[in-house]
């Protein structure tokens, strides 16, 4: 055991207790990943609806990065809200967090590779020729890195020690006699997520900042040349998402990696002590589980509600939706009273009742009384003739459909 060296200390109580140290924090983090998944669902569904962005590879991979997001958020509020301690449902958890969150990030450096080939270097056929190899980048080799930690033994309960309640590199991970038990989980933590992480701390804001230097010079060697209000602005708003883009990344996602370098550089694990308790830890816990579940919310802001041709495609669509169910609503009433309206001209035209005194009819001579019937648009029979002679008195109700059916009665 790693910390602690003790059963007691991974024992079910004491799993928990480290679980229920900071229960606002998995509050937030349910909350923010819940918002977040709506916000993916959002991204992609704009996508969709619009044929322009999906010609757009850039806004493919933005639906990638989001589809990604959905599952690690997903992954992270079933372990939020459920504490395994440990056990298959805690290591399945800890795959789906491990190969969806590496899979954000290898499709979020994807796109920073994607538009400095296709801005700085003036290569977009290139760019879209390598899409395999983002692919298998993106989507194979994080389920490559999450079954190879599955299978010999990294993953499971990780005690909260850098994670917000979810699931993640286990306290017990096999390794070899020579090692010290720390360094085995401090080297799961690298290989599963953080040592790519720190990679792409590098590379997305370099990428980019170089993404925003090219434009920028390109600005001031045309200067001489007349640009459009249109042209301004949208050269404005692409130089603030260079910038926005980035640091949202770094911002939301250090917080973790603060937490795993605070128990590698700390005396926890090969038989020390839990992680105490402190305001400080507390604070840590509650920006990890605000930043790692909070870029689908930051992607939408960026993608879909600061970008003018994704809001006003949602707009028009909007407002076809609501024209459309309009239109149909009104269809619906029409159709439903021209229907009413039929039906009793129908009734009107084609159906009536009849009434006649037995007492008359029975009256008449046999001759008139068939004449009377007759005039009534109703065949006499004898059923009708003896129901008449026996109830002089009743009143004969006679329906009359289509003015050629008999339907005598009596009433």
């Amino acid at each position: 055991m790693c910390l602690n060296g003790s059963a007691i200390l991974h024992s079910a109580a004491t799993s928990a207790k480290l679980y229920e140290r900071w229960p606002g924090s998995r509050v937030v983090s349910v909350i923010v990943a819940v918002l977040s998944m709506l916000a993916s669902v959002f991204i992609i569904a704009s996508f969709v609806m619009s044929q322009d962005l999906r010609r757009a590879t850039s806004r493919r991979i933005v639906v990638f990065i989001s589809i990604a997001d959905f599952v690690s958020c997903l992954s992270n509020t079933v372990g939020a809200l459920h504490h395994f301690d440990s056990g298959t449902g805690c290591s399945v958890q800890a795959i789906f967090t491990t190969v969806s969150t590496l899979s954000f990030m290898f499709w979020t450096t994807t796109l920073a590779v994607y538009l400095y080939m296709s801005i700085v270097l003036d290569r977009v056929q290139l760019a879209k020729k390598l899409m395999p190899l983002f692919h298998f980048v993106g989507w194979v080799l994080p389920l490559i890195i999450g079954m190879i930690a599955y299978s010999l033994g990294g993953l499971g309960d990780s005690l909260t020690l850098a994670t917000d309640g979810w699931c993640w590199v286990s306290v017990e991970p096999r390794y070899p006699a020579s090692w010290r038990c720390k360094h085995a989980m401090i080297l799961w933590m690298l290989f599963t997520m953080k040592g790519w992480e720190l990679a792409s701390y590098i590379i997305v804001p370099a990428l980019y900042i170089l993404i925003k230097v090219h434009i920028r010079r390109n600005m001031t060697r045309e200067v001489d040349e007349p640009v459009s209000q249109g042209m301004k602005a949208a050269l404005a708003t692409i130089d603030r998402k260079l910038i926005i883009v980035p640091l949202a990344y770094v911002i939301l996602r250090v917080w973790g990696t603060v937490r795993t370098f605070n128990f590698i550089f700390n005396r926890y694990g090969d038989g020390q002590e839990i992680p105490p308790t402190s305001r400080g830890l507390g604070v840590l816990n509650y920006l990890q589980a605000l930043g790692d579940n909070g870029q689908g919310l930051v992607n939408f802001l960026l993608f879909v509600v600061f970008t003018r041709k994704v809001r006003v495609t949602i707009g028009d669509w909007l407002r076809c939706c609501t024209c459309a169910c309009c239109v149909m609503i009104q269809k619906r009433v029409t159709r439903s009273h021209t229907t009413r309206t039929t039906n009793t001209t129908r009734t009107q035209s084609t159906s009536g009742s009849l009434k006649i005194s037995s007492g008359r009819v029975a009256m008449l001579a046999p001759s008139e009384r068939t004449r009377l019937l007759r005039s009534q648009g109703v065949e006499p029979s004898p059923t009708l003739i003896q129901s008449v002679d026996d109830e002089p008195n009743a009143v004969v109700t006679m329906s009359v459909n289509d003015g050629n059916s008999r339907v005598p009665g009596v009433v």
